[in-house]
């Protein structure tokens, strides 16, 4: 009786020590996602202040002025000739693809997306933030 209370015990003890590693784990990878979601919102935060700024200038009919500002107009030439024959969705999803990859490059060098009208994009680099 005494050896079948020591088994159950290590058993148990077995048990919870699993479990205990399999929480050390899972709170590993919830730390990870926590770090990750909060430079998620600090970056957030950033461009929401920028964006702010733009409204309120905007609102207020004030121009933001930048002494070394690039902008950039793409347009895709030769678009319209190259999907007149497609269908309206076939289009739609070709710009979006297109886009896409601007929105990637964009990103990737830091370069503020404008705006995007019809097939043309328009972004600037060397906006402080």
């Amino acid at each position: 009786m005494v050896a079948s209370n020591k088994n159950e015990l290590v058993r148990r003890i077995s048990k919870l020590a699993k479990q205990n590693r399999e929480l050390e784990e899972k709170l590993k990878k919830l730390l990870k996602q926590n770090e990750r979601l909060l430079r998620e919102n600090e970056e957030l935060k950033e461009s929401a202040g920028t964006l702010k700024a733009t409204v309120d200038s905007e609102k207020s009919g004030r121009s933001l002025r930048f002494n070394m500002v690039t902008v950039l107009f793409a347009n895709m030439h030769g678009f319209s000739k190259l999907v007149e024959d497609m269908d309206s969705t076939s289009v739609m999803d070709e710009l979006d693809e297109v886009l896409i990859e601007f929105d990637a490059i964009v990103a990737k060098y830091k370069i503020e997306k404008i705006k995007t009208i019809g097939d043309t994009f328009m972004c600037a680099g060397g906006i402080p933030d």
